[in-house]
């Protein structure tokens, strides 16, 4: 009947152009609950759910059905009994409860029908869920060759290998909205997937762990989305490469929305958005990145050796490095537009290319700031170019240079202020530049762009 009514409406829009508004409310609650059933990895028959528990207070011996009849630990969930669309709940008691063991999933969902792993949600039980390795265990959560597990809701930390959660040869994965402090090779270590989302997550290192503190760690992926999660890299041993985000030979990820920070005062081994050798259009758009003390590029593409790729990067706002803020290399088919790039470092250069380079045109609409040093262009193996030598050779014929004016750095608002000359200082929408989202350079007057740390 949902989906009679639902078709019902559209075809009243489709054919009548005197909607009314409440209708238009009516149709947006039938949209969202539409949605909200696809989304939430109901089975087409929702009657056919079924829940499960686990409680590491609850007796030994249960078989899952019910609060009262929980598993008591990981290692004791009928992993045969959950099928798909069900849902797997974790007590979280009334404030919070640690889990010292390892959820290693046994199970899978189809397309249609996820299987959902989250915390609580009645009385009781609907506080924290904290899995805390002790530095004992490998992994926090661990999905290996299961598909379409969405896992939502929880705490992750203290964990040794790779990945506080490790995701490989899966496909349709989704890992949200979950807390995640990196102790090992990765938040999140994402090896051989199809498909999968990492969205609206919190993910932040130690100030100091002799280990590999990536807040995302990609490698050889096909078509990933990894979006709105806030990353922040505190990680400062000198020798490890701690990047927000990394991919390494992936093929068609899609990177956009998130907020990334590089919070280490070290200068180098310490990037934002690190992409080597990948293949197929890397998309990176409507991402800040803020890195107020590391040298490195905070955005690069490197087809160092057999990669192909190319980046499309988009309504970013670029904030700190100095030896290339944005980088691409060997990468001739890249294109660069509408970005907020600005550097206050001593002596920095904004865009930096080497190998093939990408065609003068795809160079263009991007808003510069660079207050103490002149590289706004930088060609490896050729020289450092001011704004009129760069302009003059080809690129940014829509481009600007100024002061953007963000809010409040410090209070990490990076919306613009009102007088901003970045307003309007790119391609609109329609026109050459493909408008993936909402241009960085049209942030509304007020409109706050807040990430706390």
């Amino acid at each position: 009947m949902k989906y009679r009514t639902f078709s019902s409406y559209l075809l009243l829009i489709k054919y009548s152009r005197k909607v009314t508004f409440l209708l238009k409310a009516l149709l947006s609650t039938k949209v969202l609950l539409f949605v909200t059933l696809i989304t939430c990895g109901s089975p087409s028959s929702p009657l056919l759910a079924k829940s499960h528990f686990v409680d590491n207070a609850a007796v030994a011996g249960g078989d899952g059905s019910s609060w009262a009849a929980a598993w008591n630990a990981f290692a004791a969930i009928a992993w045969s009994r959950i099928q798909p669309g069900d849902v797997l709940y974790i007590s979280g008691g009334n404030g919070f409860k640690v889990y010292s063991q390892k959820l290693t999933v046994q199970t899978s969902g189809t397309s249609s029908a996820p299987v959902l792993i989250t915390r609580g949600m009645t009385s009781g039980h609907k506080g924290a869920v904290i899995l805390d390795g002790q530095m004992q265990i490998d992994h926090g959560v661990h999905i290996d060759s299961r598909d379409y597990i969405t896992v939502s809701g929880l705490r992750i930390r203290n964990f040794f290998d790779r990945g506080q959660i490790y995701v490989g040869y899966s496909t349709g994965v989704v890992i949200q909205r979950s807390q995640v402090y990196v102790t090992g090779h990765g938040g999140v270590f994402l090896e051989r997937n199809t498909d999968t989302i990492v969205r609206e997550n919190r993910i932040t290192t130690p100030k100091n762990v002799t280990v590999q503190t990536d807040g995302l760690y990609s490698q050889y992926n096909t078509n990933n989305i990894y979006e709105s999660n806030i990353i922040i890299i505190s990680n400062e041993a000198l020798d490890e490469h701690n990047d927000g985000i990394q991919l390494f030979r992936d093929t068609g990820t899609t990177i956009r929305s998130n907020y990334i920070e590089q919070d280490a005062h070290k200068v180098s081994n310490a990037q934002g958005i690190y992409i080597e050798d990948a293949h197929g259009t890397i998309r990176t758009y409507n991402n800040i990145v803020y890195g107020p003390y590391t040298k490195n590029a905070l955005l690069t593409l490197w087809n160092r050796s057999g990669g192909t790729a190319q980046l499309f990067a988009h309504h970013n706002t670029l904030l700190g490095g100095g030896w290339g803020v944005l980088y691409v290399g060997n990468s001739p088919q890249s294109q660069v537009k509408n970005n907020i790039l600005a550097s206050e470092k001593e002596g920095a250069a904004l865009l930096r290319l080497s190998g093939a380079l990408p065609s003068p045109g795809n160079i263009d609409a991007n808003f510069y700031y660079l207050p103490h040093s002149s590289a706004y262009g930088w060609i490896e193996g050729q020289r450092e170019y001011g704004w009129s030598a760069w302009r003059d050779r080809g690129f940014e014929r829509n481009g600007a240079i100024g002061d953007p004016g963000f809010v409040n750095i410090p209070a990490r608002d990076f919306s613009l202020t009102a007088s901003s000359p970045a307003f309007d200082a790119g391609i609109p929408k329609g026109s050459a530049a493909p408008s993936f989202g909402p241009m960085a350079h049209r942030t509304p007057p007020g409109t706050t762009v807040r990430m706390v740390k």
